[in-house]
């Protein structure tokens, strides 16, 4: 019989990047740079409203009455969708429709398997670098917004030094092509305005 894989308990915020521990009293809503990897990162911070809940608890009396799996003297309100141990209202995660314990939640969290507790990073020298090469297809419309955006795109990337593998090259590129754009964009632009004002 294979041993039953452990769960670490939640012990406070980490960096994202390399998952050292961050202290919880500086953290802010915004962008963040990390104390241990300088790496940037995007901060919500969670503020649970103020309010009392009520949790049932288990009356001698009634037998009927399901405990919580981890708190015994608590009436159960539910179970988990995933294990299905019962779960009083201080134990229930409604996360996307589903109600999970504790366990579960940190568990689908650090395997990667629930959409809301995903960790997103934004790819800006791939998004500097497509922004740029559409504004080439499409030079006389959008070449010159779309080489702005690719610019502004850039500048994000460089900001973020410690992306893996480090995309200056890219960015180079990106910012070059960017500007092939505005110069093409203003040009076909100029030409069109010019051409229609002189066939009158």
């Amino acid at each position: 019989m294979a041993p039953a894989a452990r769960v670490r308990a939640y012990g406070g915020p980490v960096c994202p990047r390399c998952s050292q521990p961050l202290d919880f009293a500086t953290l802010r809503d915004g962008e963040d740079i990390c104390p241990h990897c300088s790496g940037f990162f995007e901060v919500r911070v969670f503020h649970p409203p103020q309010r009392v809940v009520h949790v049932a608890a288990i009356d001698t009396g009634v037998e009927s009455a399901t405990p919580c799996a981890n708190h015994p003297r608590n009436s159960a309100v539910g179970n988990c969708q995933r294990c299905g141990v019962f779960i009083c209202s201080l134990c229930e995660l409604a996360i996307g429709g589903e109600r999970y314990c504790p366990s579960c939640f940190d568990r689908l969290s650090q395997e990667g398997t629930l959409p809301a507790a995903l960790l997103r990073f934004r790819d800006y020298a791939s998004l500097s670098l497509t922004t740029a090469f559409v504004g080439l297809l499409f030079s006389i419309l959008l070449g010159v917004p779309l080489g702005a955006l690719s610019i502004y795109y850039a500048i994000k990337g460089f900001r973020d030094p410690n992306a893996v593998p480090k995309p200056r090259g890219t960015l180079i590129l990106a910012i070059l092509l960017a500007l092939v754009d505005l110069a093409l964009g203003a040009f076909l632009l100029f030409s069109l305005f010019w051409t229609k004002a002189h066939a009158r």
